[in-house]
């Protein structure tokens, strides 16, 4: 069982990741995410001296979970490239469509969000998304193996249809842009549009065996 210190200090973190998700890292202050987290600021400060701390404890947080929930949890469903790559875009446009059912907006990528109004003011915090986006990589860089290994078993180890940086820096990419025009158009199908896409991309790339 959690103590009351670490139950605290993950509601700090849920409530502040929600915040700067939905209202942007300066579009809310430390008494607003005080008062959200039922908390006084003092408290607030003890677990957090200071909102950059907050802000890259918060993309850690992010990083995790959706590590978890979007990225282990495709991957445990099922060991098939392609539909990991569609659960992975399912996951993430049940938790947009969560979002715009309950606010009537779509927030977009917490990691975008917060990494393009930060880029040029704080290095940290641009690091902190850069390095969560590296870690997200890793999984794309596995489904990109994983199409090429299919192939190799069919046709005598041909060499790979992919190149693995280019095909990963794409699959970040368009997830990237498929969340910033959910955004944009508030219509959270655009993360399954962004899906279409990225299967276009890897049929054409790495045509089925």
């Amino acid at each position: 069982m959690k103590r009351k210190g670490e139950r605290t200090r993950e509601r700090i973190l849920e409530v502040a990741a929600q915040l700067f998700w939905k209202r942007s890292y300066h579009g809310v202050n430390m008494n607003e995410i005080a008062s959200a987290a039922a908390v006084n600021k003092a408290s607030l400060y003890q677990y957090f001296p200071s909102k950059e701390q907050l802000a890259l404890a918060t993309i850690a947080h992010n990083a995790s979970a959706t590590g978890d929930w979007v990225f282990e949890r495709s991957f445990a469903a099922t060991s098939d490239p392609m539909e990991r790559l569609s659960l992975i875009y399912q996951r993430v446009y049940e938790t947009t469509k969560a979002a715009f059912d309950a606010d009537g907006l779509c927030p977009g990528c917490p990691f975008v969000n917060i990494g393009v109004e930060m880029a040029t003011d704080n290095i940290l915090v641009r690091e902190a998304v850069n390095e969560a986006f590296r870690a997200f990589g890793e999984y794309y860089l596995r489904i990109v193996r994983d199409l090429d290994a299919g192939r190799a078993g069919t046709d005598g180890g041909a060499a790979p249809y992919l190149d693995e940086d280019f095909a990963v820096d794409f699959l970040l990419s368009n997830m990237n842009g498929a969340m910033v025009a959910s955004k944009l158009q508030n219509r959270p199908e655009a993360i399954l549009d962004g899906f279409r896409t990225a299967r276009k991309f890897l049929e054409a790339v790495a045509p089925a065996s």
